[in-house]
């Protein structure tokens, strides 16, 4: 995270998610987001599998938004919220 960063964790039903937002020179709202997206019963998941995401957003527009495949094998029944 950047200096002057708000950060915060959130769990909801279905991932963890872990959000930093922050203003860049231009005065835009930026919001970097890492969600661990591996609870099986979601759909997204049962469709994409198990993943990382990495999403940037400015202004409430996603510019970028990674997907960076996790073995299932390595998710425990902890790991899902």
């Amino acid at each position: 995270m950047r200096l002057g960063t708000q950060s915060n964790m959130q769990a909801t039903m279905v991932y963890y998610q872990f959000r930093g937002t922050s203003t860049n020179a231009n005065g835009d709202l930026v919001q970097n987001i890492g969600r661990l997206d591996v609870n099986p019963l979601d759909s997204h998941v049962a469709t994409n599998g198990p993943h990382l995401n990495l999403e940037t957003q400015i202004n409430g527009s996603i510019v970028s938004n990674v997907h960076v495949p996790i073995d299932p094998t390595t998710i425990r029944p902890g790991d899902v919220p």
